[in-house]
């Protein structure tokens, strides 16, 4: 039975048990935007580059097979309204449990899906007030020379570039152990190692960036990430995490001329995926997202499979920096671990 339709009967499961998944965002440039259901999910539907309007808003896709020992590379891409980073290791996850181990487990016909009758999730409204929320978003201040955030953001052409770093599964080990030994995470200890690294490229009229501060040591720095971290976490209340306010693409350009207000880079970490030891097993994860166009202007997103290597996607948007100043960072990241592990 050929892979597409053992992915396809998986794929069925996953639509029935998981409604978002048959959801499609509307009105996303109104003061009133929503969710609808699909009516229909045709399988076999084509994508480009985009979304199409009408959905669905993910795609899977399948590369590198091999017939010989049935390995192959799974991507999973979806819009940022359905889910975060760790909702790519729920459905990673369910998927692998939903795989059928028997040929008598796929069905004759796969390529249509209908919908499940189960309610979407209610809106974030119902869980807060967001009257808390100040009705008018404050105006973005400019931000000092000193602080690194690359180049000014561009709203045309936008064009994802992508790099991988991995790290051994050696090296992760002795990261943890220091990490615990110098009471911080391996979270804030990338976050230091990033923002020394690309502080030590971006050149010397630069002496900070927003994610790590002022240049301190590698491990001051990462025991600080790590109680700004915790502090975030431990506030608890949604309308304090939230920014004050809605601040738009527009409203950065026309008051600091385009400048970022989020800093130079962020450090996204999803943890540790089990990739099991049954039929269908998952050897490596690679996790990456799409440019920010008024985020930060380089994102590291990181994941790891259990007892295996380290991989951080590294993206940025194309024009707004530079290939060569990633590599340069990214050199400077392999050896920044190196260093620090010493």
């Amino acid at each position: 039975m050929p892979l597409k339709y053992v992915l396809y009967t998986a794929l069925h499961k996953l639509i029935a048990t998981h409604p978002m998944l048959s959801a499609i965002p509307v009105g996303e440039d109104t003061d009133h935007p929503a969710f609808v259901r699909m009516p229909m999910i045709d399988l076999d539907t084509a994508h480009g580059e985009t979304f199409p309007p009408t959905g669905p808003f993910w795609r899977v896709v399948v590369s590198n097979y091999d017939e010989d020992t049935g390995e192959f590379m799974l991507t999973f891409v979806y819009h940022h309204a359905l889910g975060d980073g760790m909702s790519g290791l729920v459905f990673h996850r369910a998927l692998q449990k939903a795989l059928p181990t028997h040929i008598e487990d796929i069905p004759a016909t796969v390529d249509m899906v209908s919908p499940p009758d189960t309610p979407l999730l209610p809106p974030l409204e119902n869980f807060f007030d967001i009257n808390e929320l100040p009705p008018t978003p404050p105006t973005p201040s400019p931000l000092p020379e000193d602080i690194w955030t690359g180049g000014t953001f561009s709203r045309t052409n936008i064009r994802t570039k992508v790099r991988g770093v991995r790290i051994s599964a050696a090296t992760l080990s002795r990261m943890q152990t220091q990490c615990r030994e110098e009471n911080t995470t391996i979270t804030a200890f990338l976050q230091a190692i990033t923002a020394h690294a690309f502080l030590s490229t971006a050149g010397s009229e630069y002496t900070s960036t927003i994610v790590a501060g002022a240049i301190r040591g590698v491990w001051e720095e990462s025991r600080r990430g790590r109680r700004n971290i915790q502090t975030l976490l431990d506030t608890r209340n949604i309308s304090r995490v939230l920014k004050p306010g809605i601040v738009t693409a527009e409203s950065l350009e026309a008051n600091i001329g385009g400048r970022r207000e989020y800093g130079g880079i962020e450090v996204s970490n999803v943890g540790v995926f089990d990739g099991g030891g049954g039929v269908w097993m998952v050897e490596s994860m690679f996790f990456s997202q799409c440019a920010s166009i008024v985020g930060a202007a380089v994102q590291f997103s990181v994941v790891s499979v259990k007892d295996g290597e380290i991989v951080i996607g590294v993206s940025w948007q194309e024009g707004v920096v530079s290939g060569e100043a990633v590599e340069r960072g990214i050199e400077e990241i392999v050896r920044g671990v190196e260093a620090a592990l010493l």
